[in-house]
């Protein structure tokens, strides 16, 4: 693969991300989130029991940052904090009902968009199955490369 192709797709998934925004900004100025915000809510809610010190390393960011905005979030009444029973140091972290309600009111703000589009509808469909192959093979040559 040229190196050429490659910054290109870098490209793609920059202005992809910034569209999606562009496209959801609406939402988060009428709920007061943050994209972030709603990429921590997914997580909680996908990973059963996620604990602060396991958010930040996904997140890729200090703790001390992750625990500002999940204060924040919880301030917000999207989540909960729960010590463990066995170790005071660690912070069980799960989504209110709130929380669940904002991340499914998002994916319907974004999905209405796809419904009322029939050719970005199918766009997206492709894209869907394009980055399952796409992750499918990164997971091979990562098993391969380990």
């Amino acid at each position: 693969m040229e190196r050429k192709t490659i910054i290109e797709i870098h490209d793609f998934q920059e202005e992809s991300f910034a569209n999606g925004v562009r496209i959801m900004q609406p939402f988060y100025e009428k709920e007061n989130i943050s994209f972030m915000e709603l990429k921590v809510l997914k997580m909680i809610i996908v990973t059963d029991h996620m604990t602060l010190n396991v958010l930040a390393k996904q997140l890729n960011k200090a703790a001390t940052n992750t625990s500002v905005m999940v204060k924040r979030m919880e301030q917000k009444g999207l989540l909960t904090k729960t010590v463990s029973s066995t170790d005071k140091r660690i912070l069980f972290l799960s989504p209110t009902k709130k929380g669940k309600q904002l991340l499914y009111d998002s994916i319907n703000h974004f999905a209405k968009i796809a419904v009322n589009d029939k050719k970005f509808e199918e766009s997206l469909e492709q894209l869907h199955q394009a980055l399952a192959n796409y992750n499918k093979e990164l997971a091979r040559i990562f098993t391969k490369t380990t």
